[in-house]
């Protein structure tokens, strides 16, 4: 199914053909945040999978299908206005890691999620 969110990564970055990273500043206006929460909105574990899954499409083709979740472990949560850097690795044939960090307003490395996605 494709997105219907534009999230325009800047830059996205294709450091070979199993490897592949992005930057992400998630607007305030994101769909996914209408009633998630309410004064105080945090991006959902779905929205954020959305956009691990459209970077990968630029390696895997625009017709590639996510066809599992296979490991999320969401560490810290994701807001609007912060910028997250995606970086993607395919692990074997189908299956790729993606890590998400952002940085505190400290500038300290902070990491938001760890996925295992599989693509078709």
């Amino acid at each position: 199914m494709p997105s219907k969110t534009n999230f325009n990564f800047d830059p996205i970055e294709v450091k070979s053909n199993v490897e592949i990273a992005a930057q992400w500043r998630v607007p305030a206006d994101l769909v996914y945040l209408n009633g998630h929460f309410p004064g105080q909105p945090v991006v959902p574990a779905v929205a954020i999978i959305d956009a691990a899954f459209e970077v990968l499409k630029v390696i895997a083709g625009p017709a590639a299908k996510l066809t599992s979740v296979k490991n999320a472990k969401f560490t810290s949560p994701l807001l609007p206005e912060q910028t997250v850097s995606l970086e993607c690795k395919q692990v074997v044939a189908g299956d790729w890691s993606v890590d998400l960090k952002t940085e505190t307003p400290e500038g300290v490395p902070q990491a938001i999620a760890k996925l295992l996605l599989t693509l078709a």
